[in-house]
C-alpha cells in the first residue's frame, strides 16, 4: 500500500525542508554476482540483479542506451557506489535478469567491486528525485528524511518518526557539451 514519500532535507539534523516527492516506486533490489572492476565499456562482464523486491522489470535498450546512459543504474559501493548503464536485460527467471554491456564509472563514480547482495538500483526519472546542490555543498553532510504515504496519498509518516539517512554530498564528473556545427 505504499503510495510515495516526502523527500526532506535538513543541513543540520534539526530543521527539515520538503524538498520533493516520489510518487512511485523505484526498480531496486540486489546483484546476485560480483561485479568485479573492468575497463569501460565493459564487454566481458554479466551483471546478476534480484528485483524481487520490488518486482521490477528490466528492458534491453540499444548500445546507444548504454552509451548515452539511458539505462542508469547505481551499485552501492565505497565513495556513494558506482553509475553503471547497459544494453542487455536477460530475464533468468520472475524479476531476475542478467545484465550485459557495461558503462562503468558513469558520470565519474569510481568503477570498483561489488560483491553479491550489494544494492541496485535503476534510476528511472519518474522514481528518482534529483535535488541539485552547488560546488561549493561538496564534501559537507546534509541529512534526509523519506516520509511516506499510502497509496491514496494519506496518512503520511510524521517527520518526527523517521530517522535521518546521513549523506555527504560528492560531486560527478558531468561532460560539458559542446555545440558543434
Amino acid at each position: 500500500w505504499w503510495g510515495g514519500c516526502g523527500v526532506w532535507l535538513s543541513n543540520d539534523g534539526n530543521s527539515y525542508k520538503l524538498v520533493g516527492t516520489i510518487k512511485s516506486s523505484a526498480r531496486q533490489g540486489v546483484i546476485t554476482s560480483e561485479l568485479p572492476v573492468h575497463a569501460t565499456p565493459d564487454e566481458d562482464t554479466v551483471l546478476g540483479v534480484d528485483l524481487s523486491m520490488s518486482r521490477g522489470n528490466l528492458t534491453s535498450g540499444t548500445r546507444e542506451d548504454a552509451d548515452k546512459y539511458i539505462t542508469l543504474c547505481w551499485v552501492a559501493g565505497n565513495n556513494n557506489g558506482e553509475f553503471i548503464s547497459y544494453q542487455n536485460a536477460e530475464l533468468t527467471a520472475q524479476y531476475k535478469y542478467n545484465l550485459s554491456y557495461l558503462r562503468r564509472g558513469v558520470y565519474g563514480s569510481s568503477i570498483q567491486t561489488h560483491a553479491a547482495n550489494t544494492s541496485f538500483v535503476r534510476c528511472d526519472m519518474d522514481r528518482v528525485l534529483k535535488i541539485p546542490f552547488n560546488a561549493k555543498d561538496i564534501g559537507t553532510t546534509v541529512y534526509v528524511k523519506l516520509t511516506s504515504y499510502n497509496t491514496y496519498g494519506q496518512q503520511e509518516q510524521a517527520l518526527s518518526e523517521v530517522e535521518p539517512t546521513v549523506y555527504t554530498v560528492r560531486g560527478y564528473n558531468v561532460p560539458t557539451v559542446i555545440e558543434s556545427d
